[in-house]
């Protein structure tokens, strides 16, 4: 099988180069136009705002961790610390919780086996809080990994919308917040 070869003149160097293709007009990807950006160029963090120099052409993070917690992925915006991303979740929860009219009890332990116990309408509800996110191309909501242990109701936090979303793990669907309601709100 004979693949066809072009024969090209870089629109941005001018050197010639050979293409399978008929539309490729740079040679490589430092004279495309879409690579601007050159490696070892120096640039500020886009998390933490410290000067480094980039490795790669369109590197926006100084390194992983700042790039794990990039303002489009965690609450960096509210604090540059990841890992107070799920305490952040459990606090959203525990103030929905509380404008509803539970009464909320919050563990104060790492191994617990669900973050928040919610009490309403005479029924206690243990509920495990994750932080969620929306996958960029799709817009529907990730749920993380999460074992059910022995919790009653599984909370996720979407960091991108805010929004709250209850899920009953027997059933695996979403609880309507109408259900969740306690009857006398505070």
């Amino acid at each position: 099988m004979n693949i066809k070869r072009f024969t090209r003149i870089c629109k941005k160097c001018g050197k010639s180069f050979v293409t399978k293709t008929a539309r490729q007009v740079y040679c490589n990807d430092p004279c495309d136009g879409k690579y601007l950006k050159k490696q070892g160029e120096k640039r500020n963090c886009k998390t933490c705002g410290k000067e480094f120099i980039a490795q790669y052409p369109y590197q926006a993070y100084c390194q992983k961790p700042c790039g794990y917690s990039g303002p489009e992925k965690t609450f960096s915006h509210l604090s540059p610390d990841r890992s107070k991303a799920g305490v952040l979740s459990e606090m959203f929860v525990v103030i929905d919780l509380l404008k509803k009219g539970y009464e909320v009890f919050r563990s104060i332990t790492l191994q617990s086996k669900f973050d928040i116990v919610a009490f309403g309408n005479g029924k206690l509800f243990k509920v495990e809080v994750k932080t969620a996110h929306l996958n960029p191309s799709t817009s529907k909501v990730v749920i993380p990994p999460h074992p059910h242990q022995d919790h009653d109701i599984l909370a996720l936090y979407v960091v991108e919308t805010g929004e709250i979303i209850y899920i009953n793990p027997e059933l695996g669907g979403r609880i309507e917040l109408a259900e969740f309601e306690a009857e006398r709100p505070l």
